[in-house]
């Protein structure tokens, strides 16, 4: 199944190598290693699943993170203040069924840099002119 992303009015298909230098980048970024684990989760959620977007619970996040609840909800809360997520709040209420999922992804201006990268790349080895 191929993923596509459209930026500066050309669609490219996104691959592996572009992932995994989304990964890099968020690894490489100047912050908190709690901060890095939820990033790269939703970067795993998202684009590792061939989405922009993907809901979220608090619990998937403490699974997949080992942190505690309040140590997920700062380190989401400061994720969005660097404004390095987004998020689209549930509204589902105060339940723990998937309407309560909020949606996550990786902020636009991070992917941009990201497909700033992979492009360079690929234009210098040819893969795309």
């Amino acid at each position: 199944m191929a993923f596509y992303i459209t930026y500066d009015s050309i669609e490219y298909e996104i691959d592996y190598f572009f992932e995994s230098l989304l990964y890099r980048y968020i690894i490489d970024l100047n912050i908190k290693p709690n901060e890095k684990s939820i990033m790269i989760f939703i970067a795993r959620k998202t684009i590792g699943f061939k989405k922009l977007t993907d809901h979220i619970g608090i619990q998937e996040f403490i699974y997949n993170s080992m942190l505690k609840e309040v140590a997920v909800k700062n380190t989401i809360k400061s994720l969005l203040y660097q404004n390095l997520i987004k998020k689209n709040q549930s509204v589902g209420g105060k339940t723990k069924s998937r309407s309560r999922f909020s949606e996550y992804a990786i902020n636009d201006q991070v992917m941009c840099k990201v497909l700033d990268i992979w492009i360079d790349i690929k234009m210098e080895n040819k893969f795309i002119s």
